[in-house]
Formats: C-alpha cells, sequence, structure tokens
C-alpha cells in the first residue's frame, strides 16, 4: 500500500444493508458532465460544464466546452471524460504498482 501524509481526507461510515450486514463505500472521485441547450447560453450556442471533483466537494479540474450542435458538445464532454478517466485510473493504477 503506497504511504499517504497527513490525516485522511475521508470520514469512514458504516451503514446497514438490507441484510444485516455492514457496508462502507467511499467515492474518491466524481466527473461531472452537465449539458446546457442553447436556450441557456450567453452566446446562443449549446454547451457543457465538465469538472473532476476529488471527493464530493473539492474540484481539482474543470472544463467549458462549447459546440455549433448538442451532438458536438456532448462529444467533446465524453471525450473529456473518458480522457480524465483514463489518466485518474493509470495515476491509481500506477500508485498501487499494477498496469492496465
Amino acid at each position: 500500500m503506497p504511504e499517504t501524509n497527513g490525516e485522511p481526507r475521508y470520514d469512514v461510515k458504516w451503514q446497514d444493508d438490507l441484510q444485516g450486514k455492514k457496508n462502507c463505500d467511499i467515492s474518491l472521485v466524481t466527473i461531472s458532465c452537465r449539458y446546457y441547450p442553447e436556450s441557456y447560453s450567453q452566446n446562443g450556442k449549446p454547451s457543457c460544464s465538465v469538472s473532476l471533483c476529488l471527493g464530493d466537494e473539492e474540484t481539482i479540474a474543470s472544463a467549458d466546452l462549447y459546440g455549433d450542435t448538442e451532438a458536438e458538445v456532448k462529444a467533446a464532454a465524453e471525450e473529456w471524460a473518458a480522457t480524465t478517466a483514463n489518466a485518474i485510473s493509470a495515476a491509481i493504477l500506477a500508485c498501487y504498482k499494477l498496469t492496465a
């Protein structure tokens, strides 16, 4: 297991499941994509806000994506999300000295 510095960033909370067992789940990262049609945009074009969050709150990367069509914006968001997910996955695997 890799060494860490400082205090834990996440509270471990055990919860009951439906069968009387206990579960503890922690969401390490979240990739969020929010599409906005042209009616919500200041420039009259569709857009998407994308972000990478550590835990539930700390945004560590984000971008605003624009295009002429909904399909263009969604394709750009999907590429950003996939590229970001691949980078995070590679970093975690490298930390544990594993490969994909």
